[in-house]
């Protein structure tokens, strides 16, 4: 069975971001998400990356991706040209970076997804997170084992949350780390809906596995709240997601 994977990222920073926590972020990226995607055990994956055009640090995200050995295509968003709106299923009222974030699910994704001609997946990711070594291809093997007749979200539900250098188990079975299916000829993306509403888009939802999937990276900067860790971060996390685990100390 033809199976395209795609893993979109939004990682896109204008106004609404000063130069330093910009640059934090971008710290994030290339020292979570980025080691994360270059440790990944399954290769037949691309990865598209939503970048502002007037971002400062554009480049140096482009060259970050680029060195994962992932194949990366590049989706410019003009910021500044579109009306920031909160999306429908985002809790009210949304601070000016909760905007930004909640507009980007509105960017033209399927330009860089292109004609869907076999199944497609659709995983989402932030740019402050990462995925175990084994996630996408758990998330590849679990498709093609057990192929959806139309649309099926795929879900890794559990995952590890870190905060201020400490850990704790989460299983979160509406988590951000989701993976839509679709049949040839779909344009439905994993960003046309709210990933806590998932159970409730009219198709199948598959738990893939119970193992750790993904981290969750809670920081200063987190655009969203729950930043709460009570224990010690283990060898055994640490050999599951090979980050910078400086950044998170």
């Amino acid at each position: 069975m033809t199976l395209e994977h795609f893993v979109l990222t939004r990682s896109a920073y204008g106004a609404a971001w000063d130069l330093e926590a910009n640059r934090r972020r971008l710290r994030l990226f290339e020292g979570v998400t980025c080691r994360t995607m270059a440790a990944q055990t399954e290769r037949r994956v691309t990865w598209i990356l939503l970048l502002d055009v007037r971002d400062p640090f554009a480049g140096h995200r482009v060259l970050a991706a680029e060195s994962t050995g992932i194949p990366v295509r590049i989706l410019w968003w003009d910021q500044a040209g579109v009306e920031l709106a909160p999306a429908p299923w985002d809790p009210q009222p949304n601070t000016p970076r909760q905007l930004v974030a909640a507009t980007a699910y509105r960017a033209p994704w399927n330009d860089a997804i292109g004609i869907r001609t076999s199944r497609t997946l659709l995983t989402r990711i932030d740019d402050d997170d990462g995925f175990a070594r084994n996630a996408l291809e758990r998330i590849r093997t679990s498709a093609e084992r057990w192929p959806a007749p139309g649309r099926a979200a795929r879900i890794l539900p559990r995952g590890i949350r870190v905060w201020q250098g400490r850990q704790v188990p989460v299983r979160h079975p509406t988590n951000a780390w989701a993976t839509l299916e679709t049949p040839a000829g779909d344009e439905l993306t994993v960003y046309d809906y709210g990933h806590r509403q998932v159970r409730e888009q009219g198709f199948p939802v598959v738990d893939v596995d119970e193992d750790p999937g993904w981290l969750w990276v809670r920081h200063p900067d987190s655009i969203s709240g729950i930043r709460h860790a009570d224990e010690p971060i283990s060898d055994a996390t640490r050999e599951l997601f090979p980050i910078d685990w400086d950044l998170v100390a």
